[in-house]
């Protein structure tokens, strides 16, 4: 089972970061990584629409230059990275998952991605159009749909953007839906695990892959565990 770091490592390290994606990489398989764009148009890596929880700065992402937003804490002295940067520093350690948190600009992320010639790329989102968009632009690119609720029919929505993998967060995934994604040729990726015993869950389940905030501390239980794969 894959360890993704969530964010880079959030527990460890302030999130989206090139320090957290850097302790991140320690332990994890892949590192997964939000993207927004500030409002001249620069790949920004942003989980929320806003500024306020992760930086010393307020508004929104999208108000502000990418000039602004440099020059923002966003812990521990860290600045706010863009894609190119994290593509950079990632170039050939591992996967990296790219998380479209916006329907717009994504002409430009594919832009960065492909100047980058980034070979290890996931991209993931709630926003299925904005995945079928990806489709267009980068057939080859793998692609992953995220989801948080029930009610809903993944297979039919990942089938809809042909994409590769699925991402429910924990509480909705069980044995038999991994079985069926699996019977349907999807991977399974699960959010987000932060203890051993979720982890042995996620494991005993037959997930492909968990997205943790401790990378470290989820590698550290699953190498004493029997179950790893």
């Amino acid at each position: 089972m894959k360890i993704v770091g969530h964010r880079g490592a959030r527990a460890k390290e302030p999130e989206n970061t090139l320090r957290a994606v850097r302790t991140g990489l320690a332990c994890a398989d892949c590192i997964e990584i939000d993207v927004r764009m500030s409002r001249d148009g620069i790949p920004v890596i942003m989980h929320d629409a806003t500024l306020e929880r992760t930086t010393n700065g307020r508004g929104a992402v999208r108000d502000h230059s990418f000039a602004e937003i440099r020059t923002l804490d966003a812990g521990a002295g860290e600045r706010v990275p863009t894609l190119a940067e994290v593509l950079d520093l990632m170039a050939g350690r591992a996967t990296l998952l790219v998380e479209l948190k916006e329907r717009g600009g994504l002409e430009t992320i594919v832009e960065v991605i492909t100047s980058a010639q980034a070979k290890r790329i996931i991209l993931v989102s709630f926003l299925a159009e904005a995945l079928a968009r990806a489709e267009q632009l980068l057939p080859a690119v793998p692609r992953g749909l995220i989801y948080s609720t029930a009610g809903r029919d993944p297979f039919a929505d990942a089938r809809s953007v042909n994409a590769s993998f699925i991402l429910p967060r924990f509480d909705q995934a069980d044995a038999e839906m991994i079985g069926e994604a699996h019977a349907q040729r999807l991977r399974v990726i699960l959010w987000t695990l932060n203890t051993a015993d979720d982890l042995h869950a996620a494991a005993v389940m037959g997930a492909d892959a968990v997205a943790t905030d401790d990378p470290c501390m989820a590698r550290s239980v699953l190498r004493k565990s029997t179950l790893q794969r």
